[in-house]
C-alpha cells in the first residue's frame, strides 16, 4: 500500500535558516542557464559537456537554494540521465537514488515528479536485469501516476510500459493486458502510428510467440505492417525486419509456404534499399534455407 508524505510549508525564517543566506539576484538565472545547457548538450549527444553543465547546475542549486530544494532534485535526476547515456550505471544509480529520496522529502511519494523519477530509475534497473528492484519502482510509479492523471492518460504509459516489460522478462502474462492498454490509450490520444503503439505490438508478438500462440503473434506483425505501409509505403525499409520476423513465426508454426512468402517480401525490400550484398540479405536467405531443410527432413 502506498503511503502519503505530508510536508509542512516552512516559514520565511525557516527557509532562510535552511539555505543560510538569501537567494541573490542572478542565482536563479545562473541555474537556469546551466541546466538548459546540460539539456541542450544531452540532446546533441555531447554527454561529457552535458555532465559538466549539469554538475555546475547542481552546485549552483545547492549553494543558491539549499540542499532541500526541488531544483536540486531535478538536477540530480538530470545528472543520472546523463550518466546512463555515458554507460556509467553505478553513478547513475547513485544520482537516481538521491533524486528519488529528495523528491520524496520535499514533494512526497504520491507526486508525479517523484513517480517519474522512479520510472526512469526502473528503466536503469531493468537494463541491468535487476528485476525485483525494477518491478517495485515501475509498479509504484505507475500507481502514483494513474492516481494522479487517471487510467486513460498518455502520461502513465511510460510507467505502464516499464512494468509490462518487467513482467515480460519473467514470463508473467500480466504484461499482455498492460501492453494492450498502452495501445488503446496511445492510439486514441496520439494515433495508431505512435512509436509506443508499434513498440507494444512488437512486445506482444514476442510474448505470444513465447507461449506458442503463433496466430496472435502473426496478427501483431501484420498490424505493424499495415500501420507502417499506410504511413511510409510498401517498400519502407523497416518492413524488411518485420516480414522476416513474421516468417520466423510461420516457420515455427509449421506453415512453410506462408513463411516463404514473408521471407520473400523481406528480401525484396532489403535488395531495393541496400542491394544484394547487404548482410541482412544473407540472414533472410539462411532462414529461407532452413525451410527447405525442414521440408526435406519431414519428407524423409
Amino acid at each position: 500500500m502506498l503511503g502519503t508524505f505530508f510536508i509542512s510549508t516552512p516559514s520565511a525564517a525557516e527557509a532562510q535558516s535552511r539555505i543560510g543566506s538569501p537567494v541573490q539576484p542572478g542565482q536563479t538565472d545562473a541555474w537556469d542557464r546551466a541546466y538548459a545547457q546540460a539539456q541542450e548538450f544531452t540532446t546533441a549527444g555531447k554527454f561529457d559537456q552535458a555532465l559538466a553543465s549539469a554538475e555546475l547546475a547542481l552546485s549552483t542549486a545547492e549553494k543558491a537554494f539549499g540542499p532541500d530544494d526541488e531544483r536540486v532534485a531535478k538536477t540530480l535526476r538530470a545528472v543520472a540521465q546523463i550518466q546512463v547515456a555515458r554507460n556509467n550505471v553505478f553513478q547513475a544509480q547513485i544520482f537516481f537514488d538521491r533524486s528519488i529520496e529528495l523528491y520524496k522529502k520535499i514533494k512526497g511519494l504520491n507526486d508525479p515528479e517523484t513517480a517519474n523519477t522512479m520510472v526512469q530509475a526502473g528503466a536503469l534497473y531493468l537494463g541491468l536485469q535487476r528485476i525485483p528492484e525494477a518491478e517495485e519502482l515501475f509498479r509504484t510509479g505507475y500507481e502514483v501516476l494513474r492516481n494522479a492523471y487517471g487510467r486513460d492518460d498518455a502520461r502513465i504509459t511510460m510507467a505502464m510500459g516499464g512494468l509490462a516489460e518487467t513482467y515480460k522478462a519473467v514470463g508473467d502474462t500480466r504484461s499482455i493486458e498492460l501492453f494492450q492498454n498502452i495501445i488503446r490509450i496511445l492510439s486514441v490520444q496520439k494515433g495508431s502510428s505512435d512509436p509506443g503503439v508499434i513498440s507494444s505490438y512488437y512486445h506482444l508478438a514476442d510474448i505470444y510467440e513465447a507461449i506458442k500462440d503463433y496466430d496472435r503473434a502473426a496478427e501483431c506483425y501484420f498490424t505493424i505492417i499495415r500501420i507502417l505501409e499506410e504511413k511510409h509505403g510498401i517498400h519502407f525499409w523497416q518492413l524488411s525486419s518485420i516480414y522476416n520476423n513474421l516468417g520466423l513465426v510461420y516457420a515455427r508454426a509449421g506453415r512453410r509456404e506462408e513463411a516463404q512468402n514473408a521471407y520473400r517480401h523481406s528480401l525484396d525490400i532489403l535488395v531495393r534499399k541496400y542491394g544484394p550484398q547487404h548482410p541482412e540479405v544473407g540472414t533472410v536467405l539462411e532462414n529461407m534455407n532452413s525451410l527447405y531443410v525442414q521440408k526435406a527432413g519431414s519428407v524423409s
